[in-house]
């Protein structure tokens, strides 16, 4: 009760802070896309294919095609955790260089609007993004 208080007295329209306040909270985007169903592609090279497929009958499908044209596909199923953010791959198998070594692993993702965060360190490189 007390925080509420201070935070309430410092955040009162007449406090300086208020439009500060205000301002940061506009500038955070933790927007959550529900519309997932579509193709999500990493971009960490023109000479890969690489994306995942999240069907409506909540499956996916992880493709990947390497510089020397070899291929490696596999599939799950999906989950989105709305109160989260996240998206819940089951029977995860990564490929590529960048992504953490994983097979049949369930792998939890944030979701930022319309890119899948598989790492907030090496962004172009592990996630993916909508097109």
């Amino acid at each position: 009760m007390i925080i509420y208080m201070i935070l309430d007295s410092l955040l009162s329209r007449k406090s300086i802070l208020f439009p500060m306040f205000i301002l940061f909270l506009s500038s955070c985007d933790n927007s959550c896309d529900e519309d997932l169903v579509g193709k999500f592609y990493n971009l960490a090279s023109v000479k890969e294919e690489h994306y995942i497929e999240l069907k409506k009958d909540s499956t996916y499908v992880h493709f990947y095609k390497d510089s020397s044209a070899k291929i490696h596909s596999h599939s799950g199923n999906w989950k989105f955790v709305r109160d989260e953010c996240e998206l819940v791959l089951i029977n995860w198998t990564s490929f590529g260089k960048f992504l953490t070594p994983c097979d049949s692993c369930i792998k939890i993702v944030q979701i930022s609007g319309k890119e899948l965060l598989f790492s907030y360190d090496l962004k172009r490189e592990s996630n993916f993004i909508k097109k």
